[in-house]
């Protein structure tokens, strides 16, 4: 999916790509090994492409929360550090652009 989108974006000479990764991907979780290594290549892939094509005037930015709330998580009550759904990708997007990643907060 990236290699199509980025063509057409190589030639407008602008873009923007949101890959959403986690930051249970940043550290060795045990449990999570193959969500956390999955989460882990989407933030590195995503740092790589942005290295590659900012020049081109394009953004990758890997969109990396702490916590949301989902049924994945222990804490599924939103709260000061655990975000909606909603709430996240709201904070998110007014982040874009500022630099390659986001934490959503």
């Amino acid at each position: 999916m990236t290699r199509i989108v980025l063509k057409q974006m190589v030639a407008r000479k602008k873009g923007l790509i949101l890959n959403l990764s986690s930051a249970i991907g940043t550290f060795p979780c045990p449990l999570y090994a193959i969500y956390s290594a999955s989460k882990a290549f989407v933030y590195t892939f995503s740092k790589a492409l942005q290295v590659e094509y900012k020049s081109k005037g394009i953004v990758i930015q890997a969109v990396t929360p702490f916590a949301v709330s989902t049924p994945m998580i222990m804490h599924k009550q939103p709260n000061v550090i655990t975000k909606t759904a909603e709430e996240f990708a709201q904070e998110s997007l007014r982040y874009v652009t500022f630099g390659d990643e986001t934490f959503g907060c």
